[in-house]
């Protein structure tokens, strides 16, 4: 997949979370309450760039294990950035300290 394709498909889904996430919050008043629409667009828009962006996700985890099981690369791919995440957030709070 080229760039130009890749950026087309996480554009259709960021805009098909937003409105994802602005049908979800319209007809489920609890999470309008608790996050809002605008949370629940943002949420919705996140969620559309990941799906769409699994592919990525899959040739990261690939170079990562070298492995070719589709699903441990995705595993792998989709994890580390939440590794990132929590490595930085402990950093983080050991200079908060």
């Amino acid at each position: 997949m080229d760039r130009k394709e890749l950026r087309l498909n996480q554009a259709l889904g960021i805009f098909m979370g937003l409105f994802g996430g602005w049908m979800t919050a319209s007809l489920w008043p609890e999470l309008q309450q608790t996050i809002g629409t605008g949370g629940a667009m943002l949420w919705g828009a996140a969620l559309g760039a990941i799906a769409a962006s699994l592919a990525q996700f899959e040739a990261v985890g690939r170079l990562v294990t070298r492995n070719t099981n589709r699903f441990l690369n995705l595993t792998v791919g989709l994890c580390l950035p939440l590794l990132l995440i929590l490595v930085l957030w402990w950093a983080l709070r050991l200079l908060g300290r």
